[in-house]
């Protein structure tokens, strides 16, 4: 029997989302993230998207970004 992913045991328990939106909500997701598996530590992963590119800092294949990171830089329409 395969062992359960270390990351899965991490969030489990968690609620599948947050509410409601606001300055306490995203405060307690960057706690989540930057306790999230911390042997490790962040660094920026660049994704290209339709010829550009976009950084987004990530914690053993985990992200954390907000709307605007994506949403307000130039990517493409698509």
């Amino acid at each position: 029997m395969a062992t359960p992913n270390h990351r899965f045991q991490q969030i489990k328990g968690l609620p599948g989302y947050f509410h409601p939106l606001g300055e306490d909500t995203t405060r307690h997701l960057q706690s989540l993230f930057l306790n999230f598996d911390r042997d490790t530590d962040p660094e920026d992963i660049t994704l290209p998207v339709q010829g550009a590119t976009c950084a987004l800092p990530c914690r053993q294949g985990v992200g954390f970004f907000n709307f605007n990171e994506l949403c307000e830089n130039a990517l493409g329409r698509s």
